[in-house]
């Protein structure tokens, strides 16, 4: 089995510069990169994962709980944890899924750091006031989420999100421009933090000066296409559909 020794020698370049390429470091000129790279290929150098997690005492293994409210299959989710694992797996990480259960979403929490089988923890789909936000803060234990838990936390916690609100300011904005003025919308389920929506939604019409009417909302539930269909269904067999 070829040592990394040999890829430097292969390539005529240093073994530091050879480390630099796999772990995606320092200034190196592409056309060296991509010299090294097929050097390795060439010679299907792999690197030894269990010496560099004792040398650098890491899993390189990130922890991702499934929450229990999604539904088998969730395109958005779904693609997103994907694409995390492409990503990780570019870096010479790996994703570690695990199944949170719904009586105790917090007991794989637990798990996860007491096994001390990853490095950071990948929390998805937050809710308001998080609760597993607040577990991994108290348990010092490195994680980032996708969405906010919109609590005081949020200032401590790294994390990405879109603009939920503006997002739907601008296209009931855009409906209203349009000449429409019954304009229903399909809210997400209560306590998910995508309930911003709702909120841009409702802003939009108040600064037109229309009002808020209730029968115009419908929820969604969990979020996926068959509760976003029936949800519409529900808007548009009301007395005065919008």
């Amino acid at each position: 089995m070829p040592s990394i020794k040999d890829v430097a020698k292969t390539a005529g370049v240093s073994i530091t510069t050879v480390s630099f390429v796999l772990n995606n470091k320092g200034n190196i000129p592409q056309k060296t990169r991509d010299h090294v790279l097929d050097v390795v290929k060439n010679l299907g150098y792999t690197r030894n994962t269990s010496a560099r997690t004792l040398r650098d005492k890491l899993s390189r293994t990130i922890g991702y709980a499934k929450p229990a409210a999604q539904r088998a299959v969730h395109p958005i989710m779904d693609k997103f944890l994907s694409e995390v694992i492409v990503q990780a797996e570019q870096r010479g990480w790996h994703v570690l899924i695990y199944a949170s259960p719904a009586d105790d979403p917090l007991a794989v929490y637990q798990e996860i750091i007491s096994s001390q089988r990853v490095d950071g923890i990948l929390l998805a789909s937050a809710e308001q006031d998080d609760p597993r936000v607040a577990f991994l803060h108290e348990h010092n234990f490195p994680f980032v989420t996708l969405g906010r838990s919109l609590s005081s936390l949020d200032t401590c916690t790294s994390w990405v999100d879109i603009d939920s609100k503006m997002a739907l300011y601008t296209v009931t904005e855009h409906l209203l421009e349009a000449g429409h003025t019954r304009i229903g919308v399909v809210a997400p389920a209560e306590g998910l933090v995508t309930g911003l929506r709702l909120a841009g939604y409702a802003a939009c019409l108040e600064a037109h000066n229309l009002p808020v009417e209730d029968s115009l909302i419908a929820q969604q539930g969990h979020g996926d296409s068959k509760d976003g269909y029936l949800a519409a269904q529900t808007l548009l067999t009301r007395e005065n559909p919008p």
